[in-house]
Formats: C-alpha cells, structure tokens, sequence
C-alpha cells in the first residue's frame, strides 16, 4: 500500500497488514498488533538542536544523520517501557518537519529500511 501526503507532496509504501487511523498525538498510524508507525507533521523547522519526542528532549549526541527521500534527516531512538524504535524527523520545508516514528515492543520494526527506502518526494 501506498501512504500519501498531497499537501506536503510526499510518499511512501508500507505492508498491507498495517491499518491506517489516528489517535490523540499523531494524524496517522499505520499499525497492527506487533507495530505503529506514528506519523505526524510539526509546524517547525528541522533544528537537531531542538528536537523533541514525546517522552522529553532529544540529546543532540544521540542524532544519527539519515538522508530520506534525498533530504538530510536525523534518526533517534526513542520510547520507554520496553516500546520504542527508530524516530525520524525529516525536513518538509523551512517551517514543516515531518515525524516517522516506528514503534514496536523491543525496539525493532524489521519492514523499516524497506519503507524509508520507498520514501520520496512527489512535487
């Protein structure tokens, strides 16, 4: 299945197992009963000093520097009690950062490189 986003004009494929809904943080998640990938979009700029996740700030030390769909990008572990995963926050524009964050118990969604390595930019 493809994951669209129209305004921010990107793409990406994901497994036909995940079910696409929301919840109270993210505008999407892609999940089944093993993995989510939250997704969301942050009305700021990519800083990697400023990063946050939702259970607290970001060490700038803990950045890996990724490159998604062509941009520069970082990756981080990021989760507590045994839920986690690899968060992605890649530049949209200079105001628009987008949120993929793969989220499984034991800290590893073994479809990720496949999915980032679909993703693209489509305008």
């Amino acid at each position: 299945l493809t994951y669209r986003n129209e305004e921010y004009g990107f793409e990406f494929n994901y497994p036909s197992n995940l079910l696409r809904s929301k919840n109270e943080y993210y505008n999407v998640v892609l999940s089944n009963t093993l993995a989510n990938i939250n997704i969301n979009i942050l009305n700021e700029g990519l800083d990697p000093n400023t990063i946050k996740s939702p259970i607290g700030i970001v060490r700038k030390e803990s950045l890996e520097k990724a490159v998604v769909g062509g941009k520069n990008s970082y990756r981080f572990k990021d989760g507590d009690m045994g839920y986690g995963g690899n968060s992605y926050r890649i530049p949209l524009d200079n105001s628009h950062t987008l949120i993929l964050w793969f989220v499984t118990e034991g800290g590893y969604y073994n479809n990720e490189k496949k999915i980032i390595s679909t993703f693209k930019f489509i305008k």
